[in-house]
């Protein structure tokens, strides 16, 4: 269980990078934790050791990402992509997705697909497995009401639940976007030049102001 190189004589601030590939048995168990071990050692040298864990993912795993505006306004839209992939090495099968929006700060306008709307979350139910390498996407949007203030935070969030194929339940995994409403004029602004110059030269500033 070892593999062992011979790297001769190392100059004083030498450095040698070696790449280790291997294949994991297809035996291990979900969240089984493999630990792998390199050490150095050389004449007149102490024995240098250091560790990588790496965890393994057996069956379908799937990851959420939800992405959107930083910045809103009273009466405004905010349109969220929302991405779950199969990180995992099996199919996903029964996949559901739920997205929790605050009803005190926004209203639900429209989805693709068209999701389940219950109270304050939408849900949506995949109607076919995700393979592994596999990524879909939803698109949700809200819309914020007028009564919101200038440096409210709106946060959303989004959970997706699945199975594998023995009926197994995972998840839920989460992701949370947050969205800060601008209700007031807010000024922000940008300036940019050489970063060296000499004397006589005339130099040229770009200024950038956003509202």
């Amino acid at each position: 269980n070892k593999v062992t190189w011979g790297l001769g004589t190392m100059g004083i601030g030498a450095i040698v990078t070696i790449t280790l590939e291997v294949v994991f048995s297809e035996d291990l168990k979900p969240d089984t934790t493999v630990t792998n071990s390199a050490s150095a050692i050389g004449d007149d040298v102490d024995e240098v050791i250091d560790y990588w864990e790496t965890t393994i993912i057996a069956g379908p795993e799937l990851s959420i990402e939800k992405v959107g505006p930083t910045k809103g306004y009273p009466d405004g839209l905010l349109v969220y992509t929302i991405k779950v992939s199969n990180i995992g090495s099996a199919t996903a099968y029964d996949v559901t997705v739920k997205d929790t929006i605050e009803l005190d700060k926004v209203d639900y306008v429209s989805s693709t697909p068209v999701g389940t709307v219950s109270g304050n979350t939408i849900n949506w139910v995949i109607p076919t497995p995700i393979l592994s390498g596999e990524d879909i996407y939803i698109t949700l949007t809200v819309k914020v009401k007028s009564n919101v203030e200038n440096g409210e935070i709106i946060t959303n969030n989004v959970e997706v639940c699945w199975e594998d194929n023995t009926g197994q339940g995972y998840g839920p995994e989460t992701y949370d976007w947050v969205t800060t409403i601008f209700s007031n004029p807010f000024l922000s602004i940008v300036k940019t030049g050489p970063l060296n110059a000499y004397p006589t030269q005339t130099i040229e500033y770009e200024i950038s102001i956003v509202n």
